[in-house]
């Protein structure tokens, strides 16, 4: 019987989509976009001229017209298959994640097939508060609030910068929410406290 349940988000914290998608809108619409400069994860607001080119939304670009080079293409981050495997021994890790439309599920579970990331669950969820866990790690800061995660996780990106977790914490069920550079720094802290209290 494992200790802990450990929720992981996908995108921006297993998968470097967003790194995709800035690299697709510079090629298509001939700009210089760097991941550093996405301080809000809302397309519509980082991408507002996609509309007035193409007649769509950032949103429906992105997510339905180049949804296979962004959810199936795109690489995992620095560790994440060898990173899951250890937080596994440890812990049951349920791999928790909102995608839009049944295309993208499905992109996404052939993804994790496709990188050798294994799991003890999988929740398509948008509303991540409903989700009882342990830990709860996640890149996008509106995830916390009013999570019912005993601790939260929050994965550095540009669009969470200058975010207190304090703050965040307060306005959360947590008892705590950490912030780490990305998976591989949580999980070799995670097992090095774990073997300290076992």
């Amino acid at each position: 019987m494992k200790d802990f349940t450990i929720g992981i988000d996908v995108d921006g914290v297993l998968r470097d989509n967003l790194q995709i998608m800035v690299d697709l809108y510079n090629e298509n619409f001939k700009k210089n976009k760097e991941v550093s400069d996405i301080k809000d994860f809302r397309t519509e607001i980082t991408f507002p001229d996609i509309e007035p080119v193409t007649g769509k939304t950032a949103s429906e670009w992105f997510f339905q017209d180049h949804s296979k080079e962004i959810f199936l293409n795109a690489k995992p981050f620095y560790n994440a298959v060898e990173d899951i495997k250890k937080l596994r021994e440890l812990a049951n890790v349920v791999i928790i994640t909102y995608q839009k439309s049944l295309v993208n599920r499905m992109h996404t579970l052939c993804w994790l097939e496709i990188n050798g990331i294994e799991y003890d669950g999988l929740i398509f969820m948008k509303d991540k508060t409903k989700f009882i866990c342990d830990y709860l790690i996640d890149d996008n800061d509106w995830n916390f609030l009013g999570s019912n995660a005993k601790h939260g996780i929050l994965i550095d990106a540009p669009y969470n910068e200058g975010k207190s977790v304090d703050d965040i914490c307060n306005s959360s069920n947590c008892e705590s929410i950490v912030r780490y550079k990305n998976l591989h720094e949580f999980t070799e802290d995670f097992c090095c406290l774990y073997s300290l209290c076992h």
